[in-house]
């Protein structure tokens, strides 16, 4: 283990897994979670969160969501907007570790191993573990590092279902990944890295993000403080048809701009028929969308929409907004390579 790591001997208010919590701020904890990553929760949703008798699989679905994105900001009125995050299936969980291991296997050929044998004997260990700490013991701190982390990136409960995604899915039935030279390590296949470049779309080198959103003053801060600078920061270039100089009709130049947009940021703020629309539009391309949604209108969206992962935000905290935006398309899309000048 590497010393200048701190020991994880408190338990994730979220997961239980080993972590360490910096308590120095009066009204908020740090927490760097070796399942969940690294996340900040205000100390009262902490509090809350720590009675409920969450299920395995409300935990599993909240390291997820947590993992992609990172260093999110918990504050109490989250808490029912993550116990009733949707659980993936099968296939999305699998889209979800392949997406990972091609930021983490960026080379054809490379092999590469993940210790997911050890996932189940961890969690035996960790759930038979009583009291708020763990002991100090840097042999089981370097395995829960190395380890845990997979299970947040398919969103998964247990390492049985792990190892099923892996061996059983991705290796065995749809042949994206394939045996390396070394036991028990394994390769993405052609056919794998065919599979990951069409998730980047067939507009792969663009580096315009067609953002859909409501034209209105009461969220065009939104737009200047986190969305805008959400999307450059993450190296894209924001397009809003408002924004466009164009001689054509309307709804041509939309459909030009999403056909030419590496993704898609629907903002259902107001509930627009255009915001629909032009997501649904981008969905039928093949293009990553990216769902967001003030809180206090999200039990306004579609039911049909609503099971998709928005990130929440909130007037009075648009640096989050940005922070989680930012993480959302690295996360999905990738980083791009746009300067604004």
């Amino acid at each position: 283990m590497d010393t200048n790591l701190p020991f994880l001997t408190y338990k994730c208010f979220l997961c239980s897994s080993p972590s360490f919590v910096d308590s120095s701020q009066i009204s908020a904890y740090n927490v760097e979670c070796s399942r969940c990553g690294g996340y900040k929760i205000s100390s009262r949703a902490a509090k809350i969160i720590y009675g409920r008798d969450l299920t395995k699989v409300q935990r599993a679905n909240i390291s997820g969501f947590i993992s992609e994105n990172k260093n999110y900001f918990i504050k109490e009125d989250d808490l029912e907007f993550l116990q009733s995050l949707r659980t993936p299936t099968i296939a999305e969980k699998a889209m979800k570790l392949m997406r990972r291991l091609s930021f983490e296997v960026p080379t054809a050929g490379e092999s590469f191993m993940i210790n997911y044998w050890a996932i189940a004997a961890l969690i035996e260990k960790i759930e038979g573990t009583t009291g708020d700490n763990f002991p100090k013991d840097p042999e089981f701190d370097k395995q829960c590092r190395e380890s845990l982390l997979w299970l947040a990136v398919v969103w998964s409960q247990k390492g049985e279902e792990f190892v099923f995604i892996i061996r059983k899915y991705l290796f065995e039935t749809v042949g994206l990944l394939e045996a390396g030279e070394i036991d028990g390590y394994f390769v993405i296949t052609p056919k794998g890295w065919e599979y990951l470049e069409n998730l980047k779309t067939p507009d792969s080198d663009s580096l315009t993000a067609f953002v859909a959103m409501w034209f209105d003053a009461a969220i065009h801060s939104t737009w200047l403080e986190a969305i805008m600078p959400a999307i450059e920061d993450a190296g894209y270039e924001p397009v809003r048809i408002d924004k466009v100089e164009h001689n054509n009709k309307i709804d041509d130049e939309i459909v030009a701009s999403i056909r030419a947009c590496k993704f898609l940021v629907a903002d259902f703020t107001g509930q627009r028929g255009g915001v629909y629309f032009e997501a649904g539009l981008a969905q039928g391309l093949g293009k990553q969308v990216i769902w967001l949604c003030r809180k206090d209108d999200l039990a306004n969206v579609h039911f049909d929409n609503r099971q998709y992962n928005f990130i929440l935000w909130q007037p009075n905290d648009l640096s989050q907004l940005r922070i989680a935006l930012k993480n959302r398309i690295e996360a999905t899309v990738g980083k791009g390579s746009f300067r604004k000048t």
